[in-house]
C-alpha cells in the first residue's frame, strides 16, 4: 500500500453521511494542510515510519498501537512533510490510556486521546486518538 493523494473523501472508509462530521474532518485536512491518506505499513517501524514516510525493510509484526475495539485508522501527512497516525476506538479513554502510554513512550512518540466530541468517525461513540513524532503538532476540532 502506498500514499494515495487525499483529493476526494472516497480514498477513506468513512462511514455513511449520518455517521460522520464531514465539518469535522474537513477542518482537521485544512488546518493540517494534509496531503496525502495511507491505511497501514508493513515493514517499517511505526516511529520510523512517522519519520520518513517510507515503508521499507524486513516484515514488522505488532506495530500497530494499542486499539481499544477497533480503530478506522489512517497515517496522514501534510504538505510540509509530518505525519500523524489517527484512529477511532470504541472505548473508554481509561481503559485505552495506560496501554498507549507505554506503547509511545517505548518508541518515544506523542499520543493524545481526545473526547468522542472531537472524532468525525462516528461521532459520541468513538474517541480520536493523534500519534505524532514529539515535535510535530495536529490541530483537532470539536463540534
Amino acid at each position: 500500500m502506498s500514499w494515495e493523494k487525499l483529493t476526494e473523501r472516497h480514498n477513506l472508509d468513512l462511514p455513511s453521511q449520518r455517521n460522520t462530521d464531514f465539518n469535522l474532518f474537513d477542518k482537521f485536512i485544512e488546518a493540517n494542510e494534509i496531503v496525502d491518506c495511507r491505511k497501514s505499513i508493513t515493514y517499517a517501524e511505526f516511529e520510523k515510519f512517522l519519520q520518513s514516510g517510507r515503508d521499507a525493510g524486513k516484515i514488522v509484526k505488532n506495530e500497530c498501537p494499542p486499539l481499544g475495539f477497533h480503530g478506522h485508522g489512517y497515517f496522514y501527512r501534510s504538505k510540509t512533510g509530518d505525519i500523524c497516525y489517527i484512529y477511532h476506538p470504541y472505548t473508554l479513554e481509561k481503559i485505552l490510556e495506560p496501554e498507549l502510554k507505554q506503547w509511545t513512550k517505548e518508541r518515544d512518540l506523542k499520543a493524545v486521546i481526545y473526547d468522542k466530541i472531537y472524532s468525525w468517525y462516528n461521532p459520541n461513540s468513538t474517541l480520536l486518538v493523534v500519534i505524532t513524532l514529539k515535535n510535530v503538532n495536529i490541530k483537532v476540532f470539536s463540534r
